[in-house]
């Protein structure tokens, strides 16, 4: 089967589910808090997410070690420190911030 009738065949099922759209929201509102954090971060930058890549446990910021999550948007390379009360985008491989915004519990959750 050609892969543009696969393509058709999948979205026929997907549209006949009947609770699809509960699930859809069922599955954004479960989604880990990096994941929120890092497409409101793309939001507020002006960017569209395309993937996360890769975490790097190993990211040191302000003298702390933190998680640090990596992903592309259609402006390249970035990746992302949750902070705590804030969550920072930065440039590539760089301390470089492109944009910053406050991550409160109740809004994103706790990992």
């Amino acid at each position: 089967m050609p892969s543009d009738e696969i393509q058709a065949e999948v979205e026929r099922r997907a549209a006949a589910l009947p609770d699809r759209e509960a699930r859809a929201a069922e599955a954004l509102a479960n989604e880990p808090r990096y994941m929120k954090l890092i497409q409101a971060l793309c939001k507020a930058a002006g960017h569209e997410l395309d993937r996360v890549t890769a975490g790097d446990p190993a990211f040191e910021y302000n003298g702390q070690q933190m998680m640090s999550w990596h992903f592309l948007t259609d402006r390249g390379h970035f990746h992302m420190a949750d902070i705590g009360d804030k969550a920072l985008m930065f440039k590539g491989h760089t301390a470089e911030v492109v944009c910053e915004i406050e991550a409160p519990d109740d809004q994103f959750g706790t990992e």
